[in-house]
């Protein structure tokens, strides 16, 4: 997969806010679980995962 900066520097090139994106901030979030699984190994301490709403307080 290409690299999220990418694309959000594309987007401003055309003069659009990322983060005014529908579901911008699931998007992301979803980038950052994707992120985790790879590049880390424990993700139940990552914060890019333990900072998703549907993570909080569960058990990884």
């Amino acid at each position: 997969m290409f690299k999220w900066e990418f694309v959000s520097e594309f987007l401003k090139e055309k003069n659009i806010n990322i983060k005014k994106v529908k579901y911008y901030v699931e998007i992301n979030e979803l980038q950052n679980l994707n992120n985790s699984f790879k590049h880390s190994d424990n993700i139940k301490d990552d914060s890019r995962i333990t900072a998703i709403k549907e993570f909080k307080k569960r058990h990884l």
